[in-house]
């Protein structure tokens, strides 16, 4: 009886588990032919268009649908896309890839998968005329305590693509290049009002997609052989650092190449090659490749709340389309690294003569051994008597101590000074098998309570 009923058993079972796995070849056959339509059709693309790859991908030009965008090698112009929406899985699989220029010249490929929707947010999507309406200064600030860069008569009509957050001023880039700013009062709108993003001093004049939002859902991959859905970025490695603004957030890629996703509450970027440079807050991310950074995002797309930093695994990445780019990455290849490696320190403010205060230091380490120890040595500041360093063992804040956030704790004291900062310090960490990180610059600013 008993050798009956394994039998029986068998016999049931068998035709789903050969149903599994067809479907699993189906899924993992029809992956490959987005993936080898797009690498036929998609790889020679010029500056600044975009390509459809394969089924299922809707472009808006000019707000409007195009409707000659489905056949795969079929282009358009980058700067007519107001969005890009591609399907995910319905009846196949939508891919498209784009070759970006950015405001300094370094090319970017793009290349989009699954559900996904990008909105162009370049700079030049927000041109507004105004009129001069009182002769006014061009600024390169904006502020009259800037330099002077020339000026403008009453009736010079000009394009303007940015204000400040006040609204008090206008930015504008000059036939030159140059960058410039003028007093909001002096100016008036040709045809009416609209409004202008905000920008500060800062913030670069991004082409198009250059500055985008991108939305992706993170539940639509039907098995294990098709990636999550998101976009990958890549520009030359010999290239200058490229600044990007995804959903809000300021990011600088230096020979990078990175792979994004956004969800409702939630940019991650993982950094699949070189590093790049994330501004969130008070806090710079230097993330290097192997690392994975979630930040969350209020419902404006505004940065808020605690940053996660991890690291990607082998088997997450492998899944991903790298071979669509123009220049080959093992994306495994840092998870190798032995040495810890501290991504980022918020420049906290410390209140003169209150005792230690608590400054988030995040960090990653790829082997798995937790971190036993912080050392930060003196290097500068503006005033006062400094020197000597602190070795401690690190409290932990969140996270564990093989990834996540430590604090260093420090504390100062005014004297006869009013405010005193930056106070720059060099920051090693060291795992339990002894492995110590490359030195990082660390700094606080000293405050009167």
């Amino acid at each position: 009886m008993r050798t009956i009923g394994v039998v029986l058993l068998l016999c049931l079972v068998l035709p789903f588990t050969v149903l599994a796995q067809s479907e699993a070849e189906t899924c993992a056959a029809a992956v490959q032919s987005a993936i080898d339509s797009t690498a036929a059709n998609c790889m020679d693309l010029g500056a600044n268009e975009i390509c459809f790859g394969h089924a299922d991908v809707d472009t808006l030009v000019n707000c409007d649908e195009a409707l000659d965008f489905n056949t795969p090698g079929d282009r358009l112009p980058l700067t007519a896309i107001c969005a890009l929406r591609i399907g995910g899985w319905s009846s196949e699989w939508g891919i498209a890839a784009m070759e970006v220029e950015s405001s300094n010249g370094v090319p970017m490929t793009f290349v989009l998968f699954g559900g996904v929707e990008i909105h162009n947010a370049g700079s030049s999507l927000n041109n507004m005329q105004v009129w001069v309406v009182n002769e006014t200064d061009v600024y390169n600030g904006p502020g009259s305590h800037f330099e002077t860069l020339l000026s403008l008569p009453v009736g010079e009509v000009i394009t303007v693509n940015a204000c400040n957050c006040t609204g008090n001023w206008l930015r504008l880039v000059m036939d030159d290049g140059r960058v410039g700013w003028i007093p909001a009062m002096n100016a008036t709108v040709v045809g009416g009002s609209n409004s202008l993003p905000i920008a500060s001093l800062d913030t670069p004049v991004f082409e198009a997609m250059q500055a985008f939002t991108l939305s992706s859902n993170q539940d639509d991959a039907p098995c294990a052989e098709a990636p999550p859905s998101g976009m990958l970025i890549q520009i030359p490695a010999d290239a200058e650092p490229v600044p990007l603004q995804m959903n809000g957030v300021q990011v600088t890629l230096d020979s990078s190449t990175l792979f994004v996703r956004s969800g409702p509450r939630e940019l991650t970027l993982d950094v699949l090659a070189g590093t790049a440079q994330a501004t969130v807050g008070d806090l710079i991310m230097n993330v290097p490749a192997g690392a994975r950074v979630r930040i969350p995002l209020s419902e404006e797309h505004i940065p808020e709340g605690t940053l996660r930093v991890e690291a990607y695994t082998a088997e997450e990445v492998a899944v991903l389309p790298v071979s669509l780019l123009p220049e080959a990455i093992d994306p495994t290849q840092s998870l190798a690294l032995e040495a810890p490696q501290v991504i980022g320190v918020y420049e906290c403010a410390v209140v003169s003569g209150t005792g230690d205060t608590s400054c988030p230091v995040y960090f990653v380490n790829y082997d798995g051994d937790p971190i036993v120890q912080l050392e930060t040595q003196f290097v500068y500041a503006a005033e006062g008597e400094w020197e000597g360093g602190i070795t401690e063992a690190p409290t932990l804040l969140t996270g564990d101590y093989t990834t996540g956030v430590l604090s260093w704790d420090v504390s100062c004291n005014l004297g006869s000074s009013n405010f005193i900062g930056p106070v720059k310090w060099l920051m090693t960490i060291t795992d339990e098998a002894g492995h110590v990180s490359e030195p990082f610059t660390a700094s606080f600013d000293c405050i009167d309570g």
